[in-house]
């Protein structure tokens, strides 16, 4: 909170804007997600860059306490080489429903 205006400043990152957003109170983000008060005090104000483990955890902190609200992790942080191309989204997708790839059942001789 700024002394002067009694205003806060504006976030400086998208997570402490999810944090602000949600009214999520920074030390119930820590106790949920396992990191320290400290640590996300420097990821919310963009002093430090997070780890993915950091952002897994993060992003698993948050779904436990707003469990009604679907989160993504670009909810929470912000990637410099943007989103992925749509055909590459696609296969995302795939891979993370689970579905097998199809594979060539036929064995090369070089493969065994």
């Amino acid at each position: 909170m700024s002394k002067r205006s009694g205003k806060k400043p504006p976030a400086a990152t998208r997570l402490e804007e999810f944090v602000r957003r949600h009214e999520i109170l920074p030390v119930e983000l820590a106790r949920a997600s396992g990191c320290s008060r400290g640590g996300l005090v420097r990821m919310r104000f963009g002093r430090a860059e997070a780890t993915r483990r950091q952002m897994a955890a993060v992003l698993a902190g948050a779904c436990l306490i707003l469990p009604d609200i679907r989160i993504a992790i670009t909810d929470l942080f912000s990637f410099d080489d943007g989103p992925l191309p749509a055909a590459k989204q696609d296969w995302q997708r795939v891979i993370a429903s689970g579905r097998p790839r199809k594979r060539d059942t036929a064995r090369r001789d070089d493969e065994v």
